[in-house]
């Protein structure tokens, strides 16, 4: 492991022109099969560094804390100074154009918190009300319509494609096209954003409802005939049937 990650220099090609060798003093290689266990090694000690909750997946880290008082707030800004340390001390310092503040709930007390750039620079870290998660949307009241919102959108955008691709298209193919290309864009990681609004319901379901009418022998029956006729059951059901079975 050693010779993989010692010794190693890096140089940068331009039109066929090669820049000097330099050293590689900081982070792992990667492309590599040994890559991703590398490089949690390193960051595997920044959770210890903080007092708050800090969640990491890959490069990606969050750090989580409940602020109601003023002592709550300077605890949060004194764990973001400390991981503002720990990368400058394994530079690997952080993308502060990445980094942004999510309140949740009305309750939250509203500061202003900070972290230094590359240059050791203070920074002041933007709000922000949406923002995507290792593909999910999260927003600052938790009921994830934005989330539907864009799941359906591009699920939407995929069935327009399919529409102008295909030109003959029958049960067969409209549901392997569907349940390959289209429905993992309705589902993925559904656990987490279950939709509770009706209308959440509906905008998911209104897309499989437009799949299931771009076969031309069954676009004039109803969707529940539409439905039968492909074998397919209903999103909301899907949902139902996968938390019945989780909790058996």
């Amino acid at each position: 492991m050693s010779s993989c990650i010692t010794l190693r220099q890096q140089s940068v090609c331009v039109d066929g022109i090669y820049s000097a060798l330099v050293n590689v003093i900081s982070g792992v290689p990667r492309g590599s099969v040994l890559g991703p266990a590398l490089f949690v090694c390193y960051i595997n000690d920044m959770p210890a560094s903080v007092v708050s909750l800090l969640f990491t997946y890959a490069d990606d880290s969050k750090v989580v804390s409940q602020i109601q008082c003023e002592s709550d707030y300077l605890a949060l800004q004194s764990d973001l100074d400390k991981l503002c340390d720990w990368s400058k001390d394994w530079q690997l310092r952080f993308n502060l154009d990445k980094c942004k503040i999510l309140r949740i709930g009305k309750c939250n007390v509203k500061r202003q918190y900070s972290m230094q750039d590359k240059n050791d620079q203070t920074t002041v870290l933007f709000d922000t009300v949406e923002e995507k998660d290792l593909g999910i949307w999260m927003d600052s009241s938790l009921k994830f319509s934005v989330h539907v919102a864009h799941a359906a959108a591009k699920a939407n955008q995929i069935l327009g494609l399919i529409r102008r691709t295909f030109i003959h298209m029958d049960i067969s193919l409209m549901k392997q096209l569907y349940i390959s290309m289209v429905r993992p864009h309705l589902e993925f990681g559904n656990v987490v954003w279950h939709p509770i609004l009706k209308k959440d319901q509906e905008t998911l379901e209104s897309v499989q409802r437009r799949a299931t009418k771009l076969v031309p022998s069954l676009s004039k029956l109803c969707y529940e005939e539409r439905l039968k006729l492909m074998h397919l059951p209903s999103l909301s059901y899907r949902r139902l049937t996968w938390r019945c079975n989780r909790n058996v």
